[in-house]
């Protein structure tokens, strides 16, 4: 968005993301015409729209704007405006503010310190600092030295890489060079910084930096290495065997990768002959010890599955038997990591070598587990599902039978139709199965295909809608194209395969959609990613990560001819499907009882069967004395959390959930207890739509009523 009349007005938006967008935005048209605006955001109530504010100034070198930034360096409070408000009146000429610049260097915040580096190197001379930051190579502070050497390494000086591979391997400053790491502009940096990703153990990489918003040190590390040096670095890679091997490494680490950086190295290795590739995962493998091979080889697999049988067939006998017989008894968390693997095993004939292995267990057969007691407990109070259905009557199967048949029904028929598939939760396709006494259907990759056609189609209704709601498009033109969607789908046939929900709000007029309903489709997208997954259009969304629908949407062939998208679909195995939906089921369950942990810290009980539940916790180790010490409320929230962590922990045993943080299901590096309500209520919905997917993929029904009852 560069057009100033609309970044003004997003500068003016409620909302501070917006503002934010707005402001940078016109922070980086580097134009002297946005300076009266760029001077409005320095007094935002947001201090990153602030910052954006001070960054444009100084980017302009305008001196009649330096009163602006001093104003705004002597009065603001934020380090970070004061970093770009220092550059900017330095960069002005002003070389007392050379120290004050060079102080944001100790600050205490990671991001400040990253931001004074970043606007050192954007100086215009930067012999003003040059002095002072060799003296800081000396100095007895080792973080001091990592980010000298770091600024000094782009300024030529031939000490500065030297000191920085000091820092990194200084436990007391490796984060600060690894973050200095991305000014460095250095490829054997990256190397290095690869290679202590490759060499320090699990539980060093999984500790948190709380100076970094609590992300695990293993993602600091690598983001890195997916910054501009990434390119260089693959492409070297591609003649450098040593390179390749510590890149499939990276693959097989059990730790929180930047998820970017791992899609990048997957794509270089996969352009690679799977034959050679294979070969070079056999030998990685056998120089490891025995007791990380499966995991390792297991993790590579799920990236890179071509390689896999070149990569068993090149192992040595001694290996390749030790190997099996590990994958063939995992225990309790290693069964989830490795039945993908034993899958693409399985397909290509190792059955037998491998053994029976058992499938990892549904959640609802826990409740016969002796060791499931505490999920029946979180699972307790919950409302049984009503037994009567309403009845079905000649018309509605006739209705039904018509719409299957593709036939168009008249918009009072289409609504009883669809009100009645609401109430018994079915699609018109199962509704008729269960009339002629067949089996319900579950989805094939056909329909899986045109149920992600269909919420394509929804969300670009949705982006037509946002645009008309911000004035970017006036409605006659949204009303064209709304009207060219709903052709398209009905010349394709696909507008008998759209809910009720959806059949309503893509023939709305355009303009016609409330808030709320712009708001539940925008969550469809997570459903859609989910779909993409199943028919191997994508890889898996990452757990921690909402997804965009822009890239969804165009990934897409709407407006287009979809017959050749539908039958390249090829729907994963079943039990894939399954153990993807046991997981969402499980996150959705635990942000739901966090939510209800919550609300009875604030005295709000609801439904809670607070005496049975506390009794069967107590069996498990929950201390009742020490929680009622705290209040009725406290003792509520407190039983309700026990019980989901413990949940947490013997699922996670059970290869259901990945590995817990602090004995809670992990969320961007921090438990789902200690997650701000924003976030959790995020985390709940991305659960809750995911898993709505996952539930039609495998047992089929209506889709505006599928998955709710779970979620």
């Amino acid at each position: 968005m560069d057009d100033l009349s609309a970044l003004t007005r997003g500068l003016a938006s409620k909302d501070a993301t917006e503002r934010e967008e707005a402001a940078q935005a016109l922070a980086e048209l580097r134009e002297v015409r946005a300076a009266p605006y760029l001077v409005r955001a320095l007094g935002d109530d947001s201090e990153q729209v602030r910052m954006w504010g001070a960054y444009g100034l100084g980017m302009l070198r305008r001196a009649e704007y330096s009163g602006a930034l001093r104003k705004a360096l002597l009065e603001d409070t934020s380090p970070l405006v004061g970093v770009w408000a220092a550059f900017g009146l330095l960069s002005l000429g002003e070389k007392s503010e050379a120290a004050t610049l060079l102080s944001y260097l100790d600050d205490e915040s990671l991001d400040v310190r990253n931001n004074a580096a970043d606007a050192i190197l954007s100086l215009p001379s930067p012999e003003a600092v040059r002095s002072t930051l060799e003296r800081r190579l000396g100095s007895s502070e080792m973080r001091k030295r990592a980010w000298a050497a770091g600024v000094l390494q782009r300024l030529g000086h031939p000490r500065a890489l030297e000191v920085w591979r000091e820092a990194l391997r200084s436990e007391e400053a490796r984060l600060d060079a690894a973050v200095v790491a991305t000014h460095l502009e250095d490829t054997s940096a990256l190397r290095e910084l690869l290679k202590l990703l490759l060499a320090l153990p699990d539980q060093e990489l999984e500790r948190l930096a709380p100076e970094a918003g609590d992300l695990p040190l293993a993602e600091l590390l690598s983001a890195p290495l997916g910054g501009a040096g990434l390119p260089k670095l693959l492409e070297l890679a591609e003649s450098d065997q040593e390179l390749r091997g510590e890149l499939l490494l990276l693959l097989g680490r059990g730790v929180a990768i930047e998820p970017e950086l791992l899609v990048e190295v997957e794509a270089i290795l996969s352009d690679r002959d799977s034959s050679e590739l294979g070969v070079e995962v056999a030998r990685l493998l056998e120089r490891q010890p025995a007791g990380d091979r499966p995991a390792q080889f297991a993790r590579i697999a799920a990236s890179l599955p071509d390689a896999v049988v070149p990569a068993v067939k090149a192992l040595g006998p001694k290996v390749r038997d030790e190997l099996f017989r590990r994958l063939s008894s995992p225990s309790g968390e290693e069964a989830f990591l490795f039945a993908p693997a034993i899958d693409l095993l399985g397909e290509a004939g190792f059955s037998d070598s491998l053994g029976a292995t058992p499938a990892a267990p549904r959640e609802d057969q826990l409740a016969t587990d002796p060791g499931a007691d505490v999920t029946e407990v979180m699972e307790a109070g919950a409302e049984p599902r009503g037994e009567e259905e309403p009845a079905a009557n000649e018309e509605l199967i006739a209705l039904a039978e018509r719409r299957v048949a593709g036939e168009a029904l008249s918009e009072a028929e289409e609504q009883k139709l669809d009100a009645f598939l609401a109430e018994i939760g079915a699609s018109a396709e199962d509704f008729l199965a269960e009339v002629r006494g067949e089996d319900a259907q579950e989805p094939t990759a056909e329909k899986a295909a045109r149920r992600a056609l269909c919420i394509g189609a929804t969300l670009l209704r949705l982006m037509l809608e946002e645009a008309v709601a911000a004035g970017d498009l006036n409605k006659d033109k949204a009303s064209q194209q709304a009207k060219a969607l709903w052709s398209w789908l009905t010349r394709e046939g696909l507008d008998q395969d759209l809910s009720g929900v959806e059949r309503e709000l893509l023939q709305m007029d355009a303009g016609g959609w409330s808030e709320d309903d712009r708001m539940d489709v925008s969550w469809a997208s997570e459903s859609l990613a989910m779909l993409q997954w199943a028919i191997g259009l994508s890889k898996a969304p990452p757990i921690d990560k909402p997804s965009a629908a822009d890239e969804l949407v165009g990934a897409l062939p709407l407006l287009e001819e979809p017959h050749a998208f539908i039958e390249r679909a090829e729907l994963r195995p079943i039990e894939e499907l399954e153990a993807h939906r046991e997981a969402w089921e499980l996150w959705s369950f635990r942000t739901q009882q966090e939510m209800n942990a919550r609300q009875a810290s604030d005295g709000a009980e609801g439904e809670l069967h607070l005496g049975e539940l506390i009794a069967e916790l107590e069996k498990e180790g929950f201390d009742r004395k020490a929680a009622e010490r705290k209040g009725k409320a406290a003792l509520a929230a407190e039983a309700l959390r026990f019980a989901s962590k413990k949940g947490a922990q013997k699922l996670a045993e059970r290869g259901l959930l990945p590995k817990p943080l602090e004995g809670d299901f992990p969320f961007r590096g921090k438990p789902v207890s200690k997650l701000d309500d924003e976030t959790l209520s995020e985390a709940s919905g991305l659960a809750v739509e995911r898993q709505r997917a996952l539930v039609w993929l495998t047992a089929g029904g209506d889709w505006d009523q599928v998955g709710l009852e779970e979620g």
